[in-house]
């Protein structure tokens, strides 16, 4: 008759299992240091297809339409400025404001350019609708001398002093963006048709090797996980990435983004392979 196995299994089991359990930790630790990553306005390194036919590919997940996107306008990395919108590929005040010396300006509040440009109200007047006054309209804001309407102006929008940014206009007290499938995202226009990290809407990022296009994310991310060893190159059927081996069990590991194995996964495959 057999001896009976020891609590715990043999020497050599227990050895298997600790083993596995160094792996597992040692694959956490570098999916942690690899695949952290938050994303930006620029794409934060997410996705790396190519750009759809008509947009250019502005830094690292950006695909940009450069006749009027008022960060890359006329050529990825020229920004146009605070009452600005970018038309045909290059800078021009929005439609309420008025192309003056000192810059795009509410000639209707503008105590500099009261009227028209260059059109400056004495010290102690203000500019209320146009014409150099001694106060304000009462349904106006008084934003030191310009007299405005907070709910429509881009330059105070909401409350003094909150102007909004470029490609933006003020509309019933928030900032909105002008060019057609643009949102907004942390203070900035964002193509969200073809941006990598706000695809379809804000803060919803493609994974490493997909494309946004049409707001929806497309193409192969990484995915499963190859046979060929350590650091091998997967061969999943959902894309392709490095392998990291655990016994006889390869499991995916990424550069950047995020991992396709879950930690019990890897768990459960680990126990079994040792």
């Amino acid at each position: 008759m057999p001896a009976p196995r020891p609590n715990g299994g043999t020497a050599a089991e227990r050895a298997a299992r600790a083993l596995a359990g160094a792996w597992i930790a040692l694959a956490a630790l570098i999916v942690v240091l690899s695949c952290s990553t938050t994303p930006g306005n620029d794409g934060g390194g997410r996705g790396t297809g190519s750009c759809s036919s008509g947009l250019a590919a502005c830094g690292a997940g950006v695909c940009a339409n450069i006749e009027a996107d008022p960060g890359h306008c006329g050529g990825c990395g020229t920004s146009c400025e605070v009452g600005q919108e970018c038309r045909a590929g290059g800078c021009q005040c929005i439609a309420a404001l008025a192309a003056c010396a000192s810059g795009c300006t509410n000639t209707q509040s503008d105590p500099d350019n009261c009227g028209q440009c260059g059109n400056a109200c004495a010290a102690e007047l203000f500019c209320n609708r146009g014409v150099c006054s001694a106060s304000c309209d009462a349904d106006l804001a008084a934003c030191g001398r310009a007299c405005v309407d907070t709910a429509a102006d881009v330059m105070n929008c909401g409350m003094c002093g909150a102007s909004c940014g470029a490609g933006q206009t003020c509309a019933a007290s928030s900032c909105t963006c002008i060019a057609a499938g643009q949102s907004v995202c942390g203070g900035q226009c964002t193509d969200v048709l073809a941006n990598d990290s706000h695809c379809g809407t804000c803060g919803l990022a493609c994974t490493l090797g997909q494309t946004c296009a049409a707001g929806a994310c497309s193409g192969a991310g990484v995915g499963g996980a190859g046979n060929t060893g350590a650091g091998g190159a997967g061969g999943g059927a959902t894309g392709s990435g490095s392998g990291l081996l655990v016994g006889s069990m390869c499991f995916p590991v990424c550069a950047s983004g995020a991992s396709t194995a879950s930690p019990s996964k890897w768990r459960r495959a680990a126990m079994a392979a040792g």
